[in-house]
Protein backbone atom coordinates (compact mmCIF):
# COMPACT_ATOMS: atom_id res chain seq x y z
CA UNK A 1 0.00 0.00 0.00
CA UNK A 2 1.50 3.37 -0.79
CA UNK A 3 2.26 5.91 1.36
CA UNK A 4 -0.01 8.54 3.03
CA UNK A 5 2.80 10.82 1.98
CA UNK A 6 1.06 11.39 -1.47
CA UNK A 7 -2.21 12.93 0.50
CA UNK A 8 -0.19 15.39 3.02
CA UNK A 9 -1.34 18.30 0.79
CA UNK A 10 -5.07 17.58 2.35
CA UNK A 11 -3.47 19.03 5.60
CA UNK A 12 -4.44 22.47 4.36
CA UNK A 13 -7.91 21.99 5.02
CA UNK A 14 -11.01 22.46 3.21
CA UNK A 15 -13.09 24.35 5.83
CA UNK A 16 -16.83 24.77 5.96
CA UNK A 17 -18.78 27.94 7.53
CA UNK A 18 -18.49 28.94 10.41
CA UNK A 19 -21.86 28.78 12.77
CA UNK A 20 -21.88 25.93 14.80
CA UNK A 21 -21.21 26.24 18.79
CA UNK A 22 -18.65 23.47 18.38
CA UNK A 23 -15.89 24.68 16.82
CA UNK A 24 -16.98 27.44 14.03
CA UNK A 25 -16.83 24.98 11.35
CA UNK A 26 -19.30 22.98 9.74
CA UNK A 27 -16.74 20.33 8.32
CA UNK A 28 -13.33 19.93 8.36
CA UNK A 29 -11.45 17.53 5.59
CA UNK A 30 -7.83 16.29 6.12
CA UNK A 31 -5.54 13.51 6.31
CA UNK A 32 -6.03 10.89 8.99
CA UNK A 33 -2.35 10.41 9.68
CA UNK A 34 -1.78 14.43 10.46
CA UNK A 35 -5.06 15.75 11.62
CA UNK A 36 -3.77 18.64 12.67
CA UNK A 37 -5.05 21.36 14.55
CA UNK A 38 -8.42 19.55 14.83
CA UNK A 39 -7.05 17.34 17.52
CA UNK A 40 -7.18 20.69 19.89
CA UNK A 41 -10.80 21.20 19.49
CA UNK A 42 -12.12 18.70 22.56
CA UNK A 43 -11.03 15.87 24.44
CA UNK A 44 -13.82 13.46 22.84
CA UNK A 45 -12.27 14.79 19.63
CA UNK A 46 -8.49 13.30 19.91
CA UNK A 47 -9.82 10.18 21.98
CA UNK A 48 -11.90 9.28 18.52
CA UNK A 49 -8.81 10.53 16.49
CA UNK A 50 -6.27 8.17 18.84
CA UNK A 51 -8.53 5.24 18.41
CA UNK A 52 -8.30 6.28 14.48
CA UNK A 53 -4.85 6.48 14.41
CA UNK A 54 -3.78 3.08 16.52
CA UNK A 55 -6.29 0.51 14.89
CA UNK A 56 -6.14 -1.92 12.71
CA UNK A 57 -9.80 -0.74 10.78
CA UNK A 58 -9.47 -3.30 8.30
CA UNK A 59 -9.29 -5.82 11.32
CA UNK A 60 -12.55 -4.14 13.36
CA UNK A 61 -15.95 -6.31 12.90
CA UNK A 62 -18.95 -4.86 10.85
CA UNK A 63 -21.21 -3.19 13.91
CA UNK A 64 -21.18 -1.04 16.34
CA UNK A 65 -17.61 -0.30 18.19
CA UNK A 66 -17.29 0.70 21.86
CA UNK A 67 -14.50 3.13 22.17
CA UNK A 68 -15.57 5.63 25.12
CA UNK A 69 -19.08 4.71 26.13
CA UNK A 70 -21.67 7.21 25.22
CA UNK A 71 -18.64 10.11 24.22
CA UNK A 72 -17.16 8.23 21.26
CA UNK A 73 -18.10 5.38 19.54
CA UNK A 74 -18.25 4.24 16.05
CA UNK A 75 -19.93 2.09 13.67
CA UNK A 76 -18.36 0.04 10.80
CA UNK A 77 -20.54 -0.78 7.67
CA UNK A 78 -20.46 -1.62 4.21
CA UNK A 79 -23.62 0.40 2.74
CA UNK A 80 -24.53 0.07 -0.66
CA UNK A 81 -23.32 3.68 -2.53
CA UNK A 82 -26.24 5.02 -3.93
CA UNK A 83 -25.94 7.85 -6.70
CA UNK A 84 -25.34 11.62 -5.74
CA UNK A 85 -28.08 13.21 -7.89
CA UNK A 86 -30.67 10.91 -6.93
CA UNK A 87 -33.65 12.66 -5.90
CA UNK A 88 -34.82 10.39 -3.26
CA UNK A 89 -31.86 10.56 -1.15
CA UNK A 90 -31.76 12.86 2.00
CA UNK A 91 -29.27 14.34 4.40
CA UNK A 92 -29.08 14.09 7.71
CA UNK A 93 -28.43 16.48 10.75
CA UNK A 94 -27.22 15.88 14.03
CA UNK A 95 -27.51 18.15 17.51
CA UNK A 96 -25.27 16.41 20.07
CA UNK A 97 -22.83 14.38 18.18
CA UNK A 98 -19.96 15.15 15.82
CA UNK A 99 -19.39 12.78 12.56
CA UNK A 100 -16.10 11.39 11.33
CA UNK A 101 -16.64 9.50 8.29
CA UNK A 102 -13.60 7.33 7.40
CA UNK A 103 -13.20 5.08 4.14
CA UNK A 104 -11.14 1.72 5.09
CA UNK A 105 -11.39 0.67 1.42
CA UNK A 106 -13.08 1.98 -1.26
CA UNK A 107 -14.23 6.02 -1.62
CA UNK A 108 -16.95 7.69 -0.60
CA UNK A 109 -18.60 10.79 -1.67
CA UNK A 110 -20.70 12.76 0.67
CA UNK A 111 -23.00 15.22 0.09
CA UNK A 112 -22.63 18.36 2.20
CA UNK A 113 -25.18 21.71 3.06
CA UNK A 114 -24.62 24.10 5.42
CA UNK A 115 -27.53 24.23 7.32
CA UNK A 116 -28.30 27.46 9.64
CA UNK A 117 -31.81 26.08 10.56
CA UNK A 118 -33.73 22.64 9.83
CA UNK A 119 -36.54 23.58 7.42
CA UNK A 120 -39.84 24.25 7.75
CA UNK A 121 -41.64 21.49 9.17
CA UNK A 122 -38.59 19.05 9.38
CA UNK A 123 -39.14 17.23 12.79
CA UNK A 124 -36.37 16.42 14.82
CA UNK A 125 -35.48 12.88 16.53
CA UNK A 126 -33.99 13.84 19.72
CA UNK A 127 -34.17 10.26 21.43
CA UNK A 128 -32.02 9.25 18.35
CA UNK A 129 -30.38 12.75 17.30
CA UNK A 130 -31.13 13.27 13.81
CA UNK A 131 -33.24 14.49 11.27
CA UNK A 132 -33.51 13.28 7.64
CA UNK A 133 -34.83 15.96 5.07
CA UNK A 134 -34.02 16.55 1.00
CA UNK A 135 -32.03 19.63 -0.14
CA UNK A 136 -29.14 20.20 -2.72
CA UNK A 137 -26.04 19.58 -1.53
CA UNK A 138 -22.39 19.84 -3.09
CA UNK A 139 -20.47 16.47 -3.49
CA UNK A 140 -17.44 16.05 -1.10
CA UNK A 141 -14.83 13.06 -2.00
CA UNK A 142 -12.90 11.06 0.65
CA UNK A 143 -10.83 8.25 0.27
CA UNK A 144 -8.67 5.63 2.85
CA UNK A 145 -6.17 7.43 4.54
CA UNK A 146 -8.34 10.69 4.79
CA UNK A 147 -11.16 11.81 7.03
CA UNK A 148 -14.08 14.04 6.55
CA UNK A 149 -15.80 15.46 10.31
CA UNK A 150 -19.41 17.35 10.19
CA UNK A 151 -20.13 19.47 13.43
CA UNK A 152 -23.58 19.82 14.21
CA UNK A 153 -25.99 21.52 14.03
CA UNK A 154 -24.57 23.45 10.33
CA UNK A 155 -22.86 19.94 8.70
CA UNK A 156 -25.52 18.34 7.02
CA UNK A 157 -24.59 15.90 5.12
CA UNK A 158 -25.54 12.29 2.91
CA UNK A 159 -23.07 9.99 3.23
CA UNK A 160 -22.98 6.56 1.26
CA UNK A 161 -22.84 8.34 -2.32
CA UNK A 162 -21.50 7.55 -5.73
CA UNK A 163 -20.86 9.64 -8.42
CA UNK A 164 -22.06 7.23 -11.00
CA UNK A 165 -25.42 6.78 -12.43
CA UNK A 166 -26.37 3.64 -10.59
CA UNK A 167 -26.06 2.03 -7.04
CA UNK A 168 -22.98 0.23 -6.57
CA UNK A 169 -22.62 -2.18 -3.83
CA UNK A 170 -19.26 -4.04 -2.41
CA UNK A 171 -17.13 -1.13 -2.94
CA UNK A 172 -17.01 0.81 0.50
CA UNK A 173 -16.48 -0.56 3.67
CA UNK A 174 -15.86 2.44 6.00
CA UNK A 175 -15.99 3.43 9.89
CA UNK A 176 -18.50 6.19 10.90
CA UNK A 177 -17.31 7.44 14.40
CA UNK A 178 -19.85 9.16 16.88
CA UNK A 179 -18.44 12.05 19.31
CA UNK A 180 -20.23 13.22 22.07
CA UNK A 181 -19.82 17.31 21.61
CA UNK A 182 -18.66 19.00 24.97
CA UNK A 183 -20.12 21.87 26.69
CA UNK A 184 -18.12 24.75 26.19
CA UNK A 185 -16.81 26.84 28.78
Amino acid sequence: MKTLCGTILAMVFAVGCRKTPCCREAYVKGVLAAPGDILKKSRNIAAAFDFLRTHDLNALPTGKVEIDGDRVFAFVSEPVLHPFDDPNGQVEVHRRYIDIHVPIRGEETIGYEKLDALPSGVEFNEKDDYALFRVKTTPLKVRPGEFILFFPPSGAHRPACTLGGQPVTNALRKICVKVKVEEEH
